[in-house]
């Protein structure tokens, strides 16, 4: 009945009383969370480290929490030993030396630990508070093949339309494709270039190959050449590459005969 009394306490009265002392102004301590860390994405087999950074204010501890989904998997209990406990998931490794009540680390992760992660952090007696953070994880597979870069022509005059097509390799969720000229990155903003891109699926398990066209005049030589490049990146875990060295066409030089036919 104590424990029902406290969990009614929390949800039903705490919100009121938290609205008449923000109203009437006056100062309020309580727990807050200042950041929950992780990598936008981790490669499949790769380990990976949740942090959350909270203060007290205070207050003391009472219990950490972690979920995938609605689903708890880790639990930090400051007045029990051991403090840990972990709950049998799918896709979820926990590496308990590698793990307390400030971070959790997983250990191989799958396709499956793909998703969101909560992190509740509850203080102890007599208030009782709790906030949550959240964070999204995505597992991603190394791509397969490389960087397919093809060019109409690798000899051009100033003033010649040059256009290339660049294929990445396969991988979900698809790769994005950067263009380098003489490696200065090209975009839209830059006069006269025409950049497309779009995903052509490749099998019926949602894999994915990223097809960029890009069309420009022709306007400057290095030395009567430069380097055009294609990079495929997939977030900041891989990149792969593929370049072509244009050339500047020659004037041809005309023929002058040195005998008059008649």
């Amino acid at each position: 009945m104590k424990v029902q009394s406290q969990k009614w306490f929390t949800r039903k009265i705490m919100p009121i009383l938290y609205i008449w002392m923000m109203t009437t102004g006056i100062e309020i301590q309580c727990l807050h969370i200042s950041g929950v860390k992780a990598p936008l994405a981790v490669l499949v087999g790769d380990n990976v480290t949740l942090r959350c950074s909270y203060d007290l204010e205070g207050e003391p501890l009472y219990m950490i929490k972690w979920y995938k989904g609605g689903l708890e998997f880790y639990r930090y209990v400051l007045k029990e030993l051991p403090h840990q406990r972990i709950f049998p998931t799918t896709g979820i490794n926990v590496d308990v030396n590698q793990t307390d009540d400030h971070q959790v680390t997983l250990l191989s992760v799958e396709k499956t630990t793909r998703g969101r992660y909560r992190v509740e952090v509850s203080t102890d007696a007599p208030d009782f508070y709790t906030a949550i953070e959240s964070v999204h994880v995505d597992v991603v597979e190394p791509p397969t093949g490389d960087v397919n870069l093809q060019v109409e022509e690798t000899h051009y005059a100033p003033g010649e339309i040059l256009r290339a097509i660049c294929h990445s390799p396969v991988s979900n969720p698809p790769m994005n494709i950067t263009w380098s000229i003489q490696g200065r990155q090209v975009n839209h903003n830059h006069v006269a270039v025409d950049i497309t891109q779009r995903l052509l699926e490749v099998s019926p398990y949602r894999q994915f190959r990223t097809e960029s066209t890009l069309t420009f005049p022709v306007n400057r030589f290095y030395r009567g050449r430069f380097t055009l490049g294609c990079e495929a990146s997939l977030y900041n875990l891989i990149r792969r590459e593929a370049s072509y060295e244009i050339f500047e066409k020659k004037p041809r030089v005309a023929q002058v005969s040195l005998f008059n036919h008649s």
